[in-house]
C-alpha cells in the first residue's frame, strides 16, 4: 500500500501534464497566426525600374535591384554587394539603410516598407548631371540613369529594358469586338511606332500597343517600334517630319494613310480601326 500511496501524486502529475499538454494545442490551433504589419503608407509599392543602374566603385552591378516609388519620392537598391538595402530619399537627399526583415515582396514583384521598418539615416548623396553618388562602408554608390533605347527594337527588348513596360501591357485589356474587326481587314499594315524610353506618356501608352500586338497576329498589324534619343535629335524623326513621341505612321500596302499620335493611343485598337475608316473615307471621296 505504501508503494501505491507514493506513485498516486505521480499518476496525478503524469495526467495533469497530458492535460495541460492538450489545451495548449487546443489553444493553439485557436489562436490566429500573427499578421505581418502593415506596410508604411507613403512607403509602399515600390515597383522594379529599368531606367537606373547601379555603379559600385565604378563597375556596374547588372544584378542589382532597383525600385521606386513616386508617392514616396525615393529609391530602393538591393545589392549583393551591399550588407543592407538602401533607400535614396529624393526628398531630403538622404541615404537610408532598410533592414532585410522590413521588406515585403508582393506577388507583382513590387515591394513594400513595413510600417515599424528598421530604417537607419547613413549620410547624404550628391547630385550631379551623371546621377546620385554618395560615400558608403567604404564604398562609392552612384545611381546613374541608363541610356534611352535608341534605333529599331522589338517588343520584347522594350519589356525587358524597362518592368514598366510589362506591368502596363499586362494591365491592359483590349477590346475583342475591336480586335475581331482588325482580324477582317484583307490589307498589309504596318506601323512604325516612335517613342523615347524615358518619356511619361510612351510609359503610359506604349505598353498598351504593346499588349495589342502580342494578341494579335503578326499578318494581321505589323508593329515596328523605333526610340529616339533624349535629345529627340533623330535622323529619321526628321526624315519622317515627327514632331513628338508616342507617334505611330500606319502603312496600308506600303502606304502611308495616317498618324496616331500622344493619348490617341490609349485604345490602340480603336485609334487604329478609325484611322482604317478615315483613309477608307478618304480614298471614297477622291
Amino acid at each position: 500500500m505504501k508503494n501505491e500511496r507514493s506513485s498516486l501524486p505521480i499518476l496525478r502529475s503524469a495526467a495533469v501534464r497530458g492535460v495541460c499538454a492538450l489545451l495548449a494545442l487546443v489553444l493553439a490551433a485557436a489562436v490566429p497566426a500573427l499578421a505581418q504589419p502593415a506596410p508604411d503608407p507613403m512607403f509602399q509599392g515600390f515597383e522594379p525600374v529599368g531606367q537606373f543602374a547601379l555603379k559600385i566603385d565604378g563597375k556596374t552591378d547588372p544584378k542589382a535591384e532597383i525600385y521606386q516609388s513616386e508617392r514616396a519620392r525615393a529609391i530602393l537598391v538591393i545589392s549583393s554587394q551591399l550588407a543592407q538595402p538602401v533607400l535614396f530619399n529624393l526628398g531630403s537627399r538622404q541615404v537610408e539603410r532598410v533592414g532585410f526583415m522590413s521588406l515585403a515582396k508582393r506577388d507583382d514583384g513590387s515591394i513594400d516598407i513595413l510600417a515599424d521598418a528598421d530604417i537607419t539615416p547613413a549620410t547624404v548623396f550628391s547630385v550631379s548631371e551623371e546621377g546620385a553618388s554618395v560615400n558608403l562602408d567604404g564604398k562609392t554608390l552612384a545611381l546613374a540613369a541608363r541610356k534611352s533605347l535608341t534605333g529599331p527594337h522589338k517588343a520584347s527588348e522594350l519589356t525587358a529594358y524597362d518592368p514598366a513596360y510589362a506591368r502596363g501591357a499586362a494591365a491592359y485589356t483590349p477590346n475583342d469586338k475591336l480586335l475581331a474587326d482588325l482580324r477582317k481587314e484583307a490589307k498589309d499594315i504596318r506601323i512604325q511606332v516612335f517613342f523615347n524610353s524615358k518619356c511619361h506618356v510612351c510609359k503610359q501608352m506604349v505598353p498598351r500597343i504593346i499588349k495589342l500586338d502580342s494578341v494579335l497576329d503578326d499578318s494581321v498589324v505589323h508593329f515596328d517600334y523605333y526610340g529616339v534619343p533624349d535629345s529627340y535629335d533623330d535622323p529619321l524623326m526628321k526624315e519622317k517630319d515627327v514632331h513628338g513621341v508616342p507617334t505611330g505612321i500606319v502603312y496600308v500596302d506600303g502606304k502611308e494613310i495616317g498618324r496616331i499620335v500622344g493619348g490617341q493611343w490609349k485604345i490602340p485598337e480603336l485609334a487604329i480601326k478609325n484611322t482604317l475608316i478615315k483613309a477608307a473615307g478618304a480614298s471614297q471621296a477622291s
